[in-house]
């Protein structure tokens, strides 16, 4: 929403102020300027911003790179990692140039307040706009994955798509978490919320709703079980790493699905070793 206000504020016979009230993805506001689009973006006291954007702007062609996409190394990662906490084998899985951005981070930072050490090496911005950086996960393994007590509606936002991948890793660890302030998850592809919830019960886990909150007590292991894929492509792809992960026979229906953000996530599973076949 926000980046289609200030496409259109370019056209606008006025100067346009959009106000957020918590951080939320700023690409826009980054490549601007490589655009020839002047804006000013003003961090007010209460934590939220003012993005100012003068009227009448004409924008400029521009040659940019862009980096890897954090929310789909998300699921590399989370795979590496769970496969370290559940069967100790680390699959050294390392993630070139990924992008990163404090309005996307969330979930690598709960990750690592989970226990996993996240890595970072070869930062640079190597011809992108926004800096990028090598990542891969590492899990000593010494304690069983935390929970957590997730209420910040920024974090939430922040992590907005990764908040089925939260749950499968929340799912396995030792303890009770909660993840307030859900109710975008609802009008996704799908119903995430009730999507994920359902089908990580159907393996084993011990997931609720309550008041558009996700309350999940862990469990030791999954178990393998026919799932669906509810025609979204993160979901389909968060239920194959689960599958994966519990190690059983398992399905996932329509999962082709996952080519809308992903068109080479099977070919890149395959080439990790593991062995499947789509109907």
């Amino acid at each position: 929403m926000k980046a289609a206000l200030i496409f259109a504020a370019l056209g606008a016979s006025g100067r346009t102020e959009i106000f957020e009230k918590y951080p939320t993805r700023d690409h826009s506001e980054l490549l601007a300027p490589q655009f020839g689009v002047k804006l000013k973006k003003t961090i007010l006291k209460d934590g939220g911003s003012r993005i100012t954007i003068p009227g009448r702007q004409k924008v400029s062609a521009a040659d940019i790179k862009i980096p890897n996409d954090p929310s789909t190394a998300a699921f590399y990662i989370t795979l590496d990692a769970l496969f370290q906490a559940v069967h100790s084998k680390r699959l050294y899985i390392k993630l070139p140039s990924v992008l990163i951005n404090n309005t996307r981070n969330a979930f690598f930072e709960c990750l690592f307040d989970s226990g996993f050490d996240m890595i970072y090496t070869n930062f640079g911005g190597r011809g992108f706009v926004e800096t990028a950086a090598d990542i891969e996960v590492h899990y000593g393994g010494y304690s069983p994955i935390s929970p957590q007590m997730i209420d910040s509606p920024a974090r939430v936002i922040s992590m907005i798509d990764e908040i089925p991948l939260l749950a499968l890793v929340l799912s396995l660890a030792g303890g009770e978490s909660v993840i307030r302030g859900l109710a975008e998850l609802r009008v996704k592809e799908t119903d995430r919320l009730t999507a994920i919830a359902g089908e990580l019960n159907k393996m084993g886990a011990r997931a609720a709703i309550k008041n558009n909150a996700l309350v999940i007590r862990g469990v030791k292991k999954l178990k393998g079980a026919a799932l669906e894929s509810h025609n979204d492509h993160r979901m389909a792809m968060t239920l194959i790493i689960a599958g994966l992960v519990a190690g059983d026979d398992f399905s996932v229906n329509n999962c082709e699905c996952a080519a809308v953000s992903n068109a080479n996530f099977f070919r890149e599973l395959k080439k990790l070793g593991f062995k499947f076949h789509i109907e």
